[in-house]
C-alpha cells in the first residue's frame, strides 16, 4: 500500500487525466468543427477576394471596349464571379461560351444593324450578289467589334406545305449565316430560328451584351 503522500499525488493526478479527457471530448465535439468552419470561411473570403481582383481587371478591360459589365453584389460568390469572367473573356476573344445567348436574350441590349432584313424572291434561298454586297458590310462589323452580335429570324410561310416552308426557312437562314459567319472565331456570334410569317425574308436584329449581376 502507496503511503498516504504518494496515495495524495495518485488521486489529483487522477483527477487531471479526467478533466483532460474531458477537455479533449469537449475540443473534438464543440471547438474542432468550428475551428475547422472558420478556417474554411477564411479560405472562402480569400478565394472570394482573389474572384473580385480578377474580376475587375476583366471588367476593366470589358468597359474600355465599350461595355458595362457592372458591379458585382456584397453576396456574390467566388463561383459566380468566376463566371462572369469567363464570359467577359469569351466574349473579348470572339469566342464566346454557349450561355452567350441566354444572356443576351435576359440581360442584353438591341442594336441597330443593317442591313435589318433580307428579302428573298419566291421560293428561292439564294443570296444574290446586291445581298452578298450588304452583308460584307455587317460581316466586316462583327470581325472589328467583338460586343456586337446578331440574332437572325426567319420568317416561315403558312401557306402550303408547311415541312417545305419550313426547310425553305432554314435554307435562307444557312445562307445569310454562312455569310456573316466567315472569318469568325465562333458561330454562336450569329444565332439562327425561325417564326411565323408570309415574308419570304431573314431579319436581322443586332444585340450586345450587358450588365452581368442584375441592379
Amino acid at each position: 500500500m502507496p503511503p498516504p503522500r504518494q496515495s495524495r499525488w495518485l488521486q489529483i493526478a487522477a483527477v487531471w487525466l479526467v478533466v483532460l479527457g474531458a477537455l479533449a471530448a469537449l475540443f473534438q465535439w464543440y471547438l474542432r468543427p468550428r475551428l475547422a468552419e472558420s478556417a474554411e470561411a477564411a479560405a472562402a473570403e480569400q478565394t472570394r477576394a482573389a474572384e473580385v481582383a480578377t474580376y475587375r481587371q476583366a471588367a476593366g478591360e470589358a468597359e474600355r471596349a465599350g461595355w458595362d459589365t457592372g458591379d458585382p453584389p456584397d453576396n456574390a460568390d467566388a463561383a459566380a464571379l468566376a463566371d462572369a469572367v469567363a464570359l467577359i473573356r469569351g466574349v473579348l476573344d470572339g469566342d464566346p461560351g454557349p450561355d452567350i445567348w441566354n444572356h443576351l436574350d435576359t440581360r442584353g441590349r438591341s442594336v441597330d444593324v443593317r442591313p435589318a432584313r433580307v428579302v428573298f424572291p419566291r421560293g428561292t434561298a439564294t443570296v444574290t450578289p446586291r445581298m452578298r454586297e450588304a452583308l460584307d458590310g455587317l460581316g466586316q462589323l462583327l470581325r472589328t467589334r467583338p460586343l456586337l452580335f446578331v440574332d437572325l429570324v426567319a420568317d416561315v410561310s403558312d401557306a402550303g406545305d408547311a415541312q417545305a416552308n419550313a426547310a425553305l426557312a432554314q435554307r435562307r437562314l444557312d445562307a445569310v449565316a454562312g455569310v456573316l459567319r466567315g472569318g469568325l472565331r465562333s458561330p454562336l456570334r450569329v444565332r439562327t430560328r425561325t417564326r411565323d410569317g408570309g415574308l419570304p425574308a431573314v431579319t436581322l436584329e443586332g444585340r450586345a451584351p450587358g450588365p452581368l449581376f442584375p441592379r
